[in-house]
């Protein structure tokens, strides 16, 4: 099992839901400090491959998660979404993946 293309979409109220991660570093977390639910899964995506891509990304902070960002403009195309994984690495695999 590996990662679907699917899993980079954007959310029902819009933008794709991302950390900043050098930020949660400066304040001393861990990269996975909000991947809470043991089965999920992490990757890593550079804004600049991001924006590459024609992608808008953007703070979109939370009550919960001040270092939370968004990613806007997916395609809904499954070839585009297929882009976007190949420009990500595994920081933590889901539970069952490859």
């Amino acid at each position: 099992m590996r990662i679907a293309s699917g899993a980079y979409t954007e959310g029902e109220g819009g933008g794709m839901s991302v950390d900043i991660e050098d930020w949660m570093i400066a304040e001393g977390l861990n990269p996975l400090h909000y991947v809470t639910d043991p089965t999920h899964g992490a990757t890593r995506l550079k804004v600049g491959d991001l924006r590459a891509l024609g992608l808008m990304v953007g703070w979109d902070p939370t009550s919960e998660n001040p270092h939370h960002c968004a990613v806007w403009g997916i395609k809904q195309s499954s070839s585009f979404r297929r882009k976007i994984m190949r420009i990500a690495t595994t920081l933590k695999k889901a539970q069952g993946e490859d």
